[in-house]
């Protein structure tokens, strides 16, 4: 993980009807379109049946970690579960926690912006990615060696467009609904 500056792609190999183990895989974002496989490198190679994947930030340390459920529904399919925590790489991020006021207390549907130098990255909260759970709701963005945000814009499902301005890295915010500043 190197806070999210390029979105990596991790697969949970689990099928329903699957009798078979496989290995999870991940896949990181090179940054040019194309992605190399660095399942091994990340230790993430867990055999099982990984189902209902889960990422957040467990420990607040600003990266995402993993958690994967990896029984089945085969007779003897008990294996346990997987926790990855992400060590990181010493790059900035921003985490933000959204709050509908008008539009719904989590902020489901809200469509995020952050500028920072020539990096734009966006995110929408959802929710219902994962078979039996999700990730969280907060959305984290990977600033690499940026300390800052130069802008940040919030389109709320309300249709209220609210922005933030000058937004120093490494924290979590709580970002309302009409509460710009």
């Amino acid at each position: 993980d190197d806070h999210g500056v390029c979105v990596d792609l991790f697969y949970g190999t689990d099928g329903t009807g699957s009798s078979r183990r496989e290995p999870d895989v991940l896949f990181r974002n090179r940054g040019d379109g194309t992605f190399v496989d660095a399942t091994e490198a990340a230790g993430l190679g867990h055999l099982g049946k990984s189902h209902g994947v889960t990422f957040a930030d467990y420990d607040r340390d600003g990266d995402l970690d993993l958690y994967a459920p990896v029984g089945g529904a085969q007779p003897g399919d008990q294996w346990p579960n997987a926790f990855y925590r992400s060590e990181g790489f010493g790059n900035h991020y921003l985490v933000l926690e959204l709050e509908g006021v008008e539009s719904n207390r989590d902020g489901i549907g809200a469509k995020v912006w952050v500028h920072s130098g020539d990096l734009v990255q966006f995110a929408e909260v959802a929710s219902g990615y994962s078979f039996g759970n999700s990730n969280s709701l907060e959305l984290e963005f990977g600033l690499g060696q940026r300390v800052r945000a130069d802008r940040i814009k919030v389109a709320w499902p309300s249709g209220q467009v609210d922005e933030y301005r000058d937004v120093e890295a490494d924290q979590h915010l709580l970002l309302r609904e009409g509460k710009t500043r």
